[in-house]
């Protein structure tokens, strides 16, 4: 049985990768850093890091006012993504866009081209085990990337899609999110579209995204999905596992098998992960990321002086020198290695 899982894998990833050169041609440049809407007075609410237990609320909070959310999500970050199928399905099915934040949050800048493929396949299998599709938008961890990195990311046939208001929800998640308020309010402003929040931080879901929407409500907005402010339509969002376009209609639900994966860093090649992919993830992830927050905080107190600039995103590290403020980081990756 052991045998088959891992053929199947195999098969899985092969043909994900095989199938990424013959992509249709699109509208949206691929290859190449996108950060605002190109629809002039639209306004697109992005949210990085999840599926976690806060992306329900989120949902709540935006299909009750009418507003359409994307959401930019790990295959192992907080949590795994097969612990919330159903959530994944429900933005899929409800109109939302589910987009590539790469499996495990790794900086993209700082791996080999097999490395930065694995990233993206591993959750390719992910999704069309759960929704039955494979987005064709991302996102870079750290919004970090390099010319290789957007070459790679482009032959992949990836929107690469950045930011233009940064909300820093994750910074002042326990202290002041009126300031996480205000930061979307001046972005906006200054002429913002796409703004970044976290669905994994407790007070995007109760404080700082209720704020937004009446803020927009107010002047008399909506939120789309970042396909939509492009000017990208829906059947551009999503590609079928095997590369050829996706179907118009919506599966109320994929498959829900979870797919043996690893809860390693990316191996060298591709090949080397699929190897990694037979094997189950071990029963101690989840409670190691379900508590990977708390970790984090405990030994902030011993870390040092943060010397960079605030990172855009939850977790420390990055090209680019961002640092977590106060070294607060949400997440550390090596908790899982």
């Amino acid at each position: 049985m052991a045998g088959i899982k891992a053929v199947a894998a195999l098969s899985a990833l092969t043909t994900l990768v095989a199938a990424h050169p013959g992509h249709s041609k699109r509208s949206i440049a691929v290859g190449k850093i996108i950060s605002a809407c190109t629809v002039k007075g639209q306004v697109a609410l992005t949210f990085d890091d999840g599926p976690y237990q806060y992306t329900e609320t989120i949902l709540n909070d935006l299909d009750a006012s009418g507003h359409k959310g994307t959401f930019f999500q790990n295959g192992l970050n907080y949590d795994s993504i097969y612990n919330y199928n159903s959530t994944v399905q429900r933005i899929y099915n409800g109109g939302h866009q589910v987009c590539s934040h790469t499996w495990d949050h790794a900086d993209l800048a700082t791996l080999t081209t097999a490395q930065i493929q694995s990233e993206m396949t591993q959750l390719e299998v992910a999704f069309a085990n759960i929704i039955g599709v494979v987005p064709t938008y991302m996102r870079p961890p750290y919004l970090s990337t390099t010319p290789s990195v957007l070459t790679t990311l482009g032959a992949m046939g990836y929107s690469v899609i950045e930011v233009d208001i940064d909300t820093l929800d994750w910074e002042y998640d326990d202290t002041s999110p009126s300031t996480a308020e205000q930061n979307y309010q001046t972005g906006y402003e200054a002429g913002g579209s796409i703004s970044l929040n976290h669905d994994p931080e407790p007070v995007t879901a109760s404080t700082v995204l209720p704020w937004i929407i009446n803020y927009l409500n107010g002047k008399g907005l909506k939120s789309v999905t970042v396909g939509e402010c492009l000017g990208d339509p829906a059947a551009n969002w999503y590609r079928a596992p095997n590369g050829a376009k996706a179907s118009s209609s919506k599966p109320a639900s994929a498959s829900s098998t979870k797919p043996a994966t690893s809860s390693t860093k990316p191996a060298s090649s591709v090949s080397a992960t699929v190897s990694k992919s037979a094997s189950s993830v071990p029963a101690s992830v989840s409670s190691k990321a379900a508590s990977a927050t708390a970790s984090v905080k405990a030994s902030s107190s011993s870390a040092a002086t943060p010397t960079g600039k605030p990172s855009p995103d939850d977790t420390c590290g990055g090209t680019n020198g961002y640092v977590c403020q106060n070294s607060q980081c949400k997440f550390n990756h090596s908790i899982l290695s």
